[in-house]
């Protein structure tokens, strides 16, 4: 049902890259920081700026990764968005706020400083419909009454 998922996150010059990195860590759920891929970047007024990215390509990390979603609420908030969530390619867009996932804690957040998910749902044929069944299928099943 699921296919790879990715994540990224901004390290800016006034943050600690290792709580940063910390919060990516705890919420793709790795064990391996030599999955952790890092860009150095440099912002208008020569900041520092790091981009942290990872990606969950195994069946059974995404999957576990998507069941902790749902027991953290997070599908549940998402379930009456999945129109403006899932684009044509099939991506499931989501935003976790970046705070709360140092704290160990997966919360969905609107905008500002958040770690940036993208799951891929797989259809035959890949349709964005026929991924939103699919997801709200999932939802239905993982999501705790």
């Amino acid at each position: 049902m699921f296919g790879a998922a990715s994540f990224r996150v901004h390290c800016h010059a006034t943050e600690i890259e290792e709580k940063v990195k910390a919060a990516l860590i705890f919420t793709c759920g790795i064990a391996d920081t030599k999955r952790i891929h890092i860009a150095r970047n440099e912002g208008v007024y020569g900041n520092r700026i790091l981009v942290f990215e990872a990606t969950l390509d195994k069946k059974k990390d995404v999957e576990a990764f998507m069941d902790r979603l749902a027991q953290a609420g997070v599908l549940k908030a998402v379930a009456g968005e999945l129109d403006g969530r899932i684009d044509d390619e099939c991506v499931l867009h989501l935003r976790l706020d970046k705070q709360d996932a140092y704290e160990e804690k997966l919360v969905l957040v609107q905008g500002g400083d958040a770690i940036s998910v993208k799951v891929k749902i797989k259809t035959f044929p890949a349709k964005k419909e026929l991924a939103k069944k699919s997801l709200e299928g999932f939802i239905a099943k993982a999501v705790p009454a």
